[in-house]
């Protein structure tokens, strides 16, 4: 057998799966052939019909493909073993060398059927799964695994690994088969050694707060996804996408494309869905946004926001929008102090109507915005009658709100 690579053809849209797409990336095929040139396969796509499997069929040759080698031997040596209960001589196979024409060096013999052992002591089991065993009873657990086990003394045994437990990379996955085997439910509870006190997080705290009261207020609360279409970042916007957008690698649908980086698109969709319900409607969103932060482990923070709006038919509702900010910072104990508090002031953000608008500051930095929106945005959400809506980051006020 040989595996040749062919070139890649022009472009198709047809839909593909995930691993199909992931061979598509690339330049090249790979594509199997026997001596004779006969393709056998072409994979992950399709396989070809003179290698198929018959009830008259005595030799099989196992081939695994994928793009990740160490990933590749672990499927093969799962249908290998699998295959060798009803192989004529039982559990036998017949290896295959694999030769690299480019790279001799990388030739290898598989499958590597090499007997794994891995030696796990006793004290560390009874520790990490909280029981009291010794050595004869562990031995005996892992027997129960369809797993091999000898004693080389009081507190150490060697467990010999089968060719199809490819998940066992170290002791705890041993601990973890035996655990099962002596049953989780014979496990005995006991208090751990160091007391602790858990407690909410004072941005969740506030953010139920906040929640409680805008519902007190009459406002509905609705939850959206996390996820967002590029367009319903920007051009839905009337902006352009922001750099700070967290992108989705290899998104699914052109629905989730990147991580939402705005609350605004998710309850302008809740509203238009609501378009046949009675005017105005008052609803509102508390949840988290994430934006990229290079100084961050991860690359990217999370922010927590609220965003709430009017929606009238003859009204922009402007002023129930302002009210409600002042109503959420008197809750919070916030006063109105550009210095030590919140405060508005001019803005020209493209998402809202110019002049009919302000930035929401608190102790001089910008937290939020405030206004009504551009009839160009109302007309890609495809929603006739004014709306006004406030956004505000509710980080910041964490602070001023544990100490109260």
């Amino acid at each position: 057998f040989f595996f040749l690579m062919i070139r890649r053809p022009p472009r198709s849209t047809q839909s593909r799966s995930s691993a199909a797409s992931d061979v598509y990336k690339r330049q090249v095929y790979p594509v199997i052939v026997d001596s004779q040139g006969t393709v056998l396969s072409l994979p992950p796509i399709i396989n070809g019909d003179h290698s198929k499997i018959k009830l008259a069929t005595k030799n099989v040759f196992i081939e695994s493909t994928a793009t990740d080698l160490t990933k590749a031997k672990a499927a093969l040596a799962v249908i290998v073993g699998a295959f060798s209960l009803y192989a004529g001589d039982q559990f036998t196979v017949e290896e295959v060398e694999v030769h690299y024409e480019a790279n001799p060096e990388w030739n290898y013999v598989t499958p590597d059927v090499t007997p794994r052992t891995v030696e796990v002591s006793v004290n560390y089991v009874n520790e990490l799964a909280g029981i009291k065993i010794d050595a004869a009873k562990a031995a005996e657990l892992v027997s129960r695994m369809s797993l091999g086990a000898s004693i080389r003394d009081q507190n150490t045994i060697v467990v010999s690994v089968p060719l199809t437990r490819s998940d066992i990379l170290h002791p705890c996955d041993v601990v973890e088969d035996i655990a099962v085997s002596y049953g989780y439910n014979n496990i005995t509870e006991v208090l751990p050694p160091s007391a602790t006190v858990g407690g909410q997080q004072f941005i969740n705290k506030m953010s139920d707060y906040i929640r409680l009261e805008l519902a007190s207020t009459g406002y509905r609360e609705v939850l959206n996804f996390g996820l967002n279409s590029k367009e319903e970042l920007s051009k839905f916007l009337n902006r352009p996408l922001d750099a700070n957008v967290v992108h989705i690698g290899n998104p699914k649908s052109a629905d989730f494309q990147v991580v939402r980086n705005t609350l605004i698109p998710g309850i302008m969709k809740s509203l238009t869905s609501n378009i046949t319900n009675k005017l105005p409607i008052s609803i509102f969103e508390v949840g988290d946004v994430v934006l990229k932060d290079e100084s961050t482990e991860t690359g990217a923070r999370n922010e927590r926001r609220l965003v709430a709006l009017q929606a009238h038919q003859f009204s922009s509702g402007f002023e129930f929008i302002h009210g409600l900010l002042d109503y959420i910072m008197g809750k919070l104990k916030v006063r109105f102090d550009a210095a030590e508090g919140y405060a508005i002031r001019e803005s020209n953000n493209p998402t809202f109507f110019e002049g009919r608008q302000a930035e929401v500051t608190f102790k001089g930095r910008g937290i939020g915005t405030m206004g009504i929106l551009h009839p160009l945005v109302l007309e890609q959400f495809k929603w006739p009658y004014p709306v006004s809506l406030l956004e505000i980051n509710l980080g910041p006020l964490v602070e001023t709100f544990s100490s109260h």
